[in-house]
């Protein structure tokens, strides 16, 4: 990841919130970096499962 992609994530997270930037905001694929978009789908992921499991609308 190069570091105008993490800043502009920075950015991004601190205007948007964490929740939000990766959930409804952006699915950021102007960033090239697989390792984050491996993250990035594994967070989105794991909070559907854990909205799922204790029975929220996610």
């Amino acid at each position: 990841m190069t570091e105008e992609d993490k800043k502009y994530l920075q950015t991004k997270i601190e205007n948007e919130g964490f929740e939000y930037a990766f959930v409804s905001y952006s699915d950021f694929e102007e960033v090239q970096d697989e390792k984050f978009h491996g993250l990035r789908k594994a967070y989105l992921k794991a909070r559907s499962e854990l909205a799922e499991y204790i029975d929220i609308e996610d």
